[in-house]
């Protein structure tokens, strides 16, 4: 279980992330459903793909028979807050990337956010969602499942950059409870790093 020290009481650290995952150094303590496709990492400074050194990702090609996958979380301590953000950076380029949709375990499964790809990304462009998380069940962990068609002549990648988990509610919130889609709004520009 995640218990990094809680944030104090200075209104600057309301959204103090307690869990913040780039991939670049490993799966951040997250673990592939070991009945569906795997998500694979790739972290390589002088190698980004779509503009991004780090991230897990499902390749259309390469998944097999498999039309799923799925990463998840340890558990969050909850300590007495009433409510957390939970954030992800994402993209779902090309027609198999089908769908992404997170879940939300404590007492019961609550699917919390869905994108359904209604529009075809040929470009590769990064999106974030964020998700302000009811703690009154107690210790959420979390589902983040990505759904790809394998079929061909499909091609494309679901991939995650980062998730982060916070205290408090999010600065705007994407939750759709898995039943519509939202405008998601597009994480601020990070510098590419260069080649050493």
């Amino acid at each position: 279980m995640y218990r990094r020290e809680k944030p104090n009481n200075d209104p600057s650290n309301e959204l103090l992330d307690v869990w913040n995952c780039r991939f670049d150094r490993d799966f951040c303590n997250m673990k592939n459903d070991h009945n569906l496709a795997a998500f694979r990492r790739h972290s390589d400074e002088t190698n980004p793909i779509f503009g991004e050194s780090s991230m897990v990702y499902i390749n259309v090609s390469i998944a097999g028979y498999f039309p799923a996958a799925r990463l998840e979380t340890d558990y969050f301590s909850s300590y007495s807050e009433t409510s957390a953000c939970f954030s992800i950076t994402y993209l779902m380029y090309g027609t198999g990337a089908k769908k992404i949709h997170i879940i939300q375990q404590d007492v019961e499964n609550k699917c919390i956010w869905v994108d359904n790809n209604q529009v075809v990304d040929t470009n590769g462009k990064w999106k974030e969602a964020k998700m302000t998380i009811d703690l009154s069940d107690g210790n959420p962990r979390f589902f983040i499942e990505g759904h790809i068609d394998v079929r061909p002549p499909n091609y494309g990648t679901i991939a995650i950059s980062r998730l982060t988990f916070s205290y408090g509610n999010c600065l705007y919130d994407d939750t759709n409870h898995c039943h519509i889609n939202h405008v998601y709004h597009e994480p601020p520009l990070q510098p590419i790093p260069s080649a050493v």
